[in-house]
């Protein structure tokens, strides 16, 4: 976008990877940004709805972590267990490192980390726990299918997200000290190319007001999932059960001629 100038919108760009680029493209004048599009998109470290029902007081991972027990191994009932990200995720680096000795330590508080093996094995542990009503802990973002399907509930890490840490360290193998962190925070953005934000101040007055949370989000991409539902489908469910929502985002006289039309 910033160099050929296309396409004009992005309308849901993940921007954690490459913040720099998108930064250096702004101050250019090449890109604008829009507001947070995903208020509290977040990736991190969840439990299952069995255990978050019957046990209030789990909040954090701390509180995870002091109570092992609650969280039974597969391969040995006396050990808790942590599930990570399939081997070739990023993400797997980063929990992998925040269980070592320097930082959450999941060897002194009895746990061990799992590896799901794929994609397709993480997704099935977490709604076995959820039909059979059974523990879980492990790692997953959101908004998601899962996240809303199975009700996981995030974990607070009760420390503050480190950047200089994050980026120096914790996503890295050879981490030698890694230390305590929250998840590095998920900015999901809309970006425009700014000749077509200049020439389009209406559109640009929709793109600057729309938001949404995971919840929302999740909603849609549930129903989706189990209708095998495509995209346009997704839209009419979100303009259908989310009026009170969307309505805010264009003038009056235009919500009533999309009310009209659905």
């Amino acid at each position: 976008m910033e160099s050929k100038g296309q396409p004009d919108i992005a309308p849901e760009l993940w921007a954690n990877a490459f913040f720099d680029r998108i930064d250096a493209a702004v101050e250019k004048g090449d890109i604008v940004r829009g507001p947070r599009l995903i208020t509290d998109a977040a990736e991190g470290w969840f439990i299952s709805k069995a255990v978050a029902d019957a046990h209030p007081e789990i909040k954090t991972v701390q509180d995870v972590l002091n109570n092992p027990q609650l969280f039974p191994s597969k391969e040995d009932p006396n050990v808790g267990q942590f599930m990570t990200c399939p081997a070739g995720w990023a993400c797997q680096i980063a929990s992998n490192n925040l269980a070592k000795p320097s930082a959450f330590d999941f060897a002194k508080h009895n746990f061990t980390v799992v590896d799901p093996g794929s994609a397709a094995g993480l997704d099935g542990a977490i709604a076995k726990s959820y039909d059979r009503e059974e523990a879980w802990f492990g790692y997953y973002w959101q908004p998601t299918v899962p996240i809303t399907k199975y009700e996981l509930k995030k974990l607070d890490f009760g420390v503050e997200f480190d950047k200089e840490h994050w980026d120096g360290c914790l996503v890295n193998e050879t981490c030698a000290e890694p230390k305590k962190s929250d998840y590095t925070p998920s900015d999901v953005m809309t970006v425009v190319v700014s000749k077509f934000a200049n020439s389009h101040p209406e559109e640009m007055k929709y793109l600057n007001t729309r938001s949404y949370d995971s919840n929302m989000a999740g909603q849609v991409i549930v129903y989706m999932d189990d209708n095998q539902a495509n995209g346009e489908d997704g839209a009419y469910f979100f303009l259908q059960n989310f009026e009170d929502v969307w309505t805010k985002w264009v003038p009056a006289d235009v919500a009533e001629k999309i009310k009209a039309a659905l």
